[in-house]
């Protein structure tokens, strides 16, 4: 089959495209700097870790078990996060709600970068310290990128 000057134009004009394309998702995944064991966000992203995460902990949650809880996944993540010197300037903030389960809110930019996270701690939670320090290490989990796993009593079993 022989292509006229028309198709041929037409097939030049895509594979630029194609290449801008390529070239570009290359620039947006090169910005990031990829570590740690290749997961997917829900929405299928690969998870990426691209800087330092910081943290600022909120007025009422226990400081010393947000660090325990971060530093519990360090032989899993080499980026763990460290307590921001400026609270304004943290990529994860940990929080009190009034709310009967905790959970994690993530943030992903378009290359499936983390790049921010609330961590939302029910206040009901702080009664029961040593269910508090599961369910903290449980988000932290989350705010490193991991998922639910199948099973009970892990520390990403769904329920805590």
């Amino acid at each position: 089959m022989r292509l006229d000057d028309e198709q041929r134009d037409a097939a030049d004009f895509l594979a630029v495209v194609l290449a801008v394309i390529v070239l570009a998702c290359l620039a947006v995944c090169s910005s990031c700097n990829c570590q740690g064991p290749s997961m997917r966000t829900p929405n299928g992203y690969p998870i990426r870790q691209c800087s330092q995460p910081t943290y600022s902990v909120a007025d009422g949650v226990p400081a010393d078990l947000v660090e325990r809880a971060f530093r519990f996944w360090d032989d899993f993540r080499p980026l763990s996060p460290t307590l921001a010197g400026d609270p304004l300037s943290a990529t994860v903030h940990v929080v009190l709600v009034s709310a009967e389960t905790s959970s994690t809110v993530l943030v992903y930019d378009t290359s499936g970068c983390i790049t921010r996270a609330e961590v939302r701690i029910a206040r009901r939670h702080l009664a029961d310290p040593e269910r508090l320090e599961r369910i903290m290490i449980h988000e932290a989990g989350h705010v490193l990128g991991l998922d639910h796993v199948a099973g009970t009593g892990l520390p990403m079993s769904a329920w805590q």
